[in-house]
């Protein structure tokens, strides 16, 4: 049990592969949560070692779901290391806490992809909309700080607001979406495309660090000094070239062509000649700014001297527009306007068609600049081209998958260009929060048997041993029926076959109710009167209807059981009084007068990594014993959401034999050795057969004793792969042997129907 709030009690149940409840999507009963239908909550959960876990999750109103039940994911399941069956306190918080939603998401990707790749199944396949973010008090922990998108995982790298703690952060349709390759992933070519225009000497750029403001191209070559960071950082190479540009484009760095490796070993006058180079940019008064002939003499760069499967990216740095754009204010000055493309609608193709990305940095802001222009020329205007303008650069930064920063400090510039050295970025599209989705068949099972088993597991032993004996009856009442039926008809009158013997010798009707859910809906057909129908009054027929409806939306009712059971004696007693004929006694086909022998229960529980041994095993009982007069049951582990614990425990208290596959899997599970324990107290009480079967080779066996028992095939050598299948087939015709001499009684010479 667990609390939801500070005072409702609720039970656990998982669903496996849900459709409406999966991932972080937890459900309940409207009433469960009262009036208010919190949309979000948070989930916490108390391991093993005390430590405490919390989930942000999206919480569904769901009428399928039984009444102070909380049912999730077997993706929550498992993220949590939660374990349903353990004592270990559940919690779901409703409130004490924000909703907001978050402004920007960061990833780092953390596979092997180049960012091309990542950025288009990103875009894909958006599942990144609605997420759900917890951020705890002081920003201490994030949670979770993985996420996983079409099958690959991301680590959260910038979760914003940054001012907001005790906070569930939402992703919605306005949240930017960035993701980033890093270098330790992807190797990166880069081509950074510096203005030289004459603008680039305005001093309204203000440098923190010197206290007083310096020109733009000042800033840039400070900024660009700081690339020596990533010389210093492991991880494959990163290749770089600087071009400086105003109409035309000049391949400062390296001298030689091409782009130059950045390698941590590389000798220093690498750096040197980068030094060299920055030093170079120079403001060039007169001919204008075109940033069109720039991208292509930057892309034919990439086109002659990239390297094959390495990210693509240009820098892209500049204090104003294209020269298209200020034509008439060009002109005024006498500068020459010359294009060689639109330079939104170019980039967009390199993207496309070359994978190339670009980031634009815009130098300067015009708020900045008019402060400065008014302190050093009170009384003149600025001309047109002396303003900072990106509207330009940002349209190209869109197109080209990334972003234009804007940046007024030199100080701001510098941190941007060392945080190149951790990777490029790419920004995704908006992502609308996926619409939900119906609740499955599926799922409608898994609740609908767990309100059943939670009904189940309040029985009192009382109850338990009542449906048993009404069940017994049933069974009995079942033979005789259709014994006068054939004698007097020359047919029965209920079903019969294969699937007849199945449910009506099923240990699991009297067990546990939730275990036999299909076993009770089979009883319906079974009884529904044929044959010899009309032999006896229409009022029986009716009244033994009105009963079989009820067994499937009640199963296991002892006052249902009891109805039916006065109806069968009401069909036995009339059918006794129709006359008999030696024809029909002539083919009677049912199984005498005797009680239905009970079936022989045999438990094997094994490693969950075992599951083949168990195969082996199941598979030759079958052929030994056709399936008939034993009931066979497994046990592998008790993963979250499937068996409970205490049916385990039920089952190796009722097994009448219990195999126990050793392995080195099996002698390393506690579970396992505890399950040996149990069944050994049992042995030394003749209450049981314990069977090891020694599957493979073991190391220690001093935790899995076995006493004095017999091992099979023996102690000394394991079934190991060497004629494995003959191994098989003689432990189970060793097993059919030793059933037959225990339980002669119970294995029946004939079955139901011949």
């Amino acid at each position: 049990m667990a609390t939801m709030g500070s005072h409702i009690h609720f039970e656990l149940v998982v669903i496996p592969d849900g459709s409406l409840i999966s991932g972080s999507r937890v459900a309940v009963h409207p009433e469960s949560v009262g009036r208010t239908q919190p949309t979000v909550g948070l989930f916490s959960a108390t391991s093993g070692d005390g430590g405490v876990r919390r989930h942000p999750v999206h919480i569904l109103p769901c009428p399928e779901v039984p009444r102070n039940t909380l049912a999730i994911s077997s993706d929550l399941a498992d993220e949590l290391d939660l374990v349903v069956s353990s004592d270990l306190p559940f919690s779901l918080e409703l409130d004490g806490f924000a909703h907001v939603p978050a402004t920007e998401l960061h990833l780092r990707a953390l596979d092997e992809r180049n960012l091309t790749d990542v950025t288009r199944d990103l875009n894909g396949h958006p599942s990144l909309g609605g997420r759900l973010f917890w951020v705890a008090e002081g920003r201490t922990s994030l949670s979770p700080t993985t996420v996983h998108a079409h099958g690959s995982p991301y680590q959260v790298a910038e979760l914003l607001p940054r001012d907001k703690a005790s906070t569930i952060f939402e992703i919605t349709a306005q949240t930017r979406l960035k993701v980033r390759a890093p270098r330790a992933r992807a190797g990166v070519d880069i081509v950074i495309l510096a203005d030289c225009s004459g603008s680039m000497s305005n001093e309204d750029l203000l440098d923190e660090k010197a206290g007083r403001r310096v020109q733009r191209i000042a800033a840039l070559k400070q900024a660009l000094r700081t690339l020596k960071g990533i010389w210093q950082r492991p991880g494959p190479i990163l290749r770089m070239a600087l071009l400086g540009f105003t109409t035309q484009s000049h391949v400062l760095f390296p001298r030689s062509g091409g782009l130059q490796d950045l390698d941590p070993e590389a000798h220093p006058d690498v750096f040197q000649e980068f030094l060299a180079a920055t030093d170079e940019l120079t403001p060039q008064p007169g001919p204008g700014t075109d940033i069109g002939q720039a991208l292509h003499r930057g892309a034919e760069h990439l086109r002659r001297y990239g390297k094959a499967g390495n990210d693509r990216l240009f820098i892209l740095i500049s204090d104003g527009a294209h020269s298209e754009q200020d034509e008439d204010e060009a002109d005024r000055y006498g500068k020459t306007v010359q294009f060689l493309n639109d330079p939104v609608s170019l980039m967009s193709q390199l993207r496309l068609e070359e994978d190339i990305h670009l980031y634009a940095i815009g130098i300067g802001t015009r708020a900045n600049f008019e402060e400065w222009w008014k302190v050093r020329n009170p009384n003149q205007k600025p001309r047109p081209t002396d303003i900072p303008r990106h509207d330009l650069l940002k349209k190209i930064a869109a197109a080209g998958g990334g972003h234009c920063f804007d940046f007024s400090e030199a100080s701001a510039l510098r941190r941007y260009f060392d945080e190149i050295a951790a990777g490029i970025t790419s920004t995704l599209d908006p992502q609308q929060p996926p619409k939900l989705p119906a609740l499955s068949e599926k799922e409608r099972n898994v609740l609908a048997s767990h309100a059943v088993r939670s009904h189940a597991a309040a029985e009192s032993p009382n109850l338990r041993a009542q449906r048993a004996e009404l069940l017994h009856q049933i069974r009995s009442l079942y033979v005789k029926c259709n014994e006068l039926s054939i004698q007097r008809s020359g047919q029965p009158l209920f079903a019969v076959g294969p699937e007849v013997d199945k449910v009506l010798l099923s240990d699991e009707l009297v067990a546990d109710a939730s275990l036999g859910v299909d076993a009770w809906q089979a009883l319906r057909p079974i009884f529904a009167p044929k044959g010899a129908a009309a032999a006896f009054p229409q009022a029986v027929a009716a009244e033994l209807r009105n009963v079989l409806i009820p067994l499937l939306s009640a199963p296991g009712d002892s006052a249902i059981l009891a109805r039916l059971c006065e109806s069968l004696r009401a069909i036995q007693s009339h059918l006794g009084t129709v006359p008999q004929t030696s024809a029909n006694v002539a083919s009677l086909r049912i199984l005498g007068t005797k009680p239905l022998p009970k079936k022989i229960r045999v438990y094997c529980c094994c490693a969950a990594k075992d599951r083949d041994a168990v195969e082996h095993i199941e598979k030759h009982l079958q052929v030994q014993t056709n399936g008939k007069w034993l009931t066979w049951e497994k046990k592998l582990s008790v993963p979250v959401g499937s068996q409970p614990e205490h049916i385990h425990r039920q089952r190796l208290a009722e097994a009448d034999i219990i195999l126990f596959l050793i392995t080195a899997n099996a002698a390393d599970d506690p579970e396992f050795v505890r399950a040996v324990k149990a069944a050994m107290q049992r042995q030394a009480a003749e209450d049981v057969v314990v069977v090891p079967i020694y599957v493979s080779w073991i190391g220690v066996t001093s935790d899995l004793s076995f006493g004095d028992l017999v091992w099979l095939p023996s102690k000394e050598e394991p079934i190991g792969n060497s004629n494995a299948d003959r191994a098989w087939s003689h432990i189970a015709a060793t097993l059919r042997e030793a059933m037959s001499k225990r339980w002669p009684d119970r294995v029946p010479q004939s079955r139901l129907v011949r």
